[in-house]
């Protein structure tokens, strides 16, 4: 018999390893399968139950210790499916404007500069909108460039929403949130192993 260290059974085995996963490395995305079913409408006594709870709360709260056990694994779920939603706009209240993706598919605090982030800090989409809907262009050159100004009044707003809503950056063709999330976390390829 021949002892092998768990770390080489579990490195990938194209590297030399057996290709395992380690049951630790999936919680997070299977967490974020979670996080994500959550969010969509849902009529369940559970669904319910935990919104009535945690209700606008699942993008800004931090865990600290008084917080719940399910609260927690909500949180590491979110924070695993963070990298995968962008935000559709509505009425622009819940999304920041630089912590958030709402342009393309990263939030404006990791691009290069292409705007003032000093008047930006801890402002959010609302303040870039017309109070009935609609990009108000004077409020976006006041803190964006000409190109970028652009590429905002392309994004659609969504005013029939009864609130901003998050949507998956990349395309569910053949891949479940889990091993979605699994490949953006450890940047490997998207095999589904729902």
């Amino acid at each position: 018999m021949h002892c092998v260290r768990w770390e080489q059974c579990r490195s990938p085995s194209a590297g030399g390893g057996l290709g395992f996963h380690g049951v630790s490395r999936w919680q997070g995305p299977l967490l974020a399968k979670f996080a994500w079913e959550l969010m969509q409408p849902g009529s369940s006594l559970f669904h319910r139950l935990v919104l009535a709870r945690y209700t606008g709360r699942l993008w800004w709260e931090g865990i600290t210790r008084r917080n719940s056990p399910v609260w927690r694994l909500i949180r590491e779920g979110v924070a695993c499916l963070w990298p995968l939603i962008r935000w559709k706009i509505a009425d622009g209240d819940s999304v920041d404007v630089l912590a958030h993706a709402w342009i393309l598919d990263w939030p404006l605090s990791r691009w290069p500069t292409f705007a003032d982030y000093g008047a930006l800090e801890s402002l959010q989409v609302s303040v870039l909108l017309f109070p009935g809907g609609g990009w108000d262009i004077f409020a976006l050159s006041q803190f964006f460039g000409p190109s970028l100004v652009k590429v905002v009044l392309q994004i659609p707003v969504h005013s029939s929403f009864p609130q901003d809503r998050p949507e998956l950056c990349t395309c569910l063709n053949r891949c479940s949130v889990a091993s979605l999330a699994y490949a953006t976390q450890f940047d490997g390829a998207c095999t589904d192993f729902s």
